[in-house]
């Protein structure tokens, strides 16, 4: 069984090319971090190249965060599968699990949670 290894990219150096040149044993997962690649464009792209490649994208929450619930609709939005935004424990981070929550009930049938499924998108399967 792999293990999901987590390896950041500036979106200036994410190219498909690159990532499937990388794919081996390498890595499987890029962690997106929308304030250190730039712009919202530039981090749709980033995560468009990384699913293009066949790596999972983890959308995540930067260190010392707001209650703003964006990062919740980029992770819903571009179908990332991953959000990181830490544990219960800080309003801030309440809010944006809350978000994912509206979301889901606003989507209503639509909705899909892949839980530890997500996986399955690069033939791990971690259950049967």
């Amino acid at each position: 069984m792999r293990r999901r290894q987590t390896l950041p990219l500036h979106t200036h150096r994410l190219k498909t090319e690159d990532i499937i040149c990388r794919r081996g044993a390498v890595a499987n997962a890029v962690l997106m971090k929308p304030n250190q690649i730039g712009t919202v464009t530039e981090t749709i792209a980033a995560i468009r190249r990384t699913q293009a490649a066949g790596w999972l994208p983890v959308v995540s929450a930067r260190s010392g965060e707001t209650e703003d619930t964006f990062i919740a609709h980029l992770a819903v939005a571009t179908d990332a599968g991953q959000l990181k935004v830490g544990s219960f424990c800080r309003s801030e981070r309440m809010a944006k699990w809350n978000e994912v929550l509206r979301i889901g009930q606003a989507l209503g049938a639509n909705a899909r949670f892949l839980g530890g499924r997500i996986f399955d998108r690069q033939g791990i399967h971690f259950f049967s």
